[in-house]
């Protein structure tokens, strides 16, 4: 998303007083945070690899607590859809 895609999201969720959550990537924070600050709009972040979760776990708790750190209310992330569809269940989250 653009800077002016982010902020149009931002001034809509909080218009409609979105109770649940605006989704973002860490390269776009702090934006959503400031703007939806004082509202009921909470913010989510997305860790990378987010459709295939083809980064090491080691990286995905990394993003994962800095989204916490930076206030993130929720947090998305997937488990390495290959290893599953190939029944690798013990390593799927990595």
């Amino acid at each position: 998303m653009t800077d002016a895609e982010i902020l149009k999201g931002c001034a809509i969720a909080r218009r409609y007083d979105v109770g649940h959550c605006m989704c973002q990537t860490l390269c776009q924070w702090p934006w959503p945070k400031k703007l939806c600050g004082g509202s009921d709009v909470k913010i989510c972040s997305v860790i990378s690899a987010f459709r295939t979760a083809t980064i090491p776990r080691q990286s995905k708790v990394a993003e994962a607590m800095q989204a916490i750190h930076d206030g993130a209310t929720e947090i998305d992330m997937v488990i390495n859809i290959g290893k599953a569809l190939g029944n690798e269940w013990h390593i799927c989250a990595g």
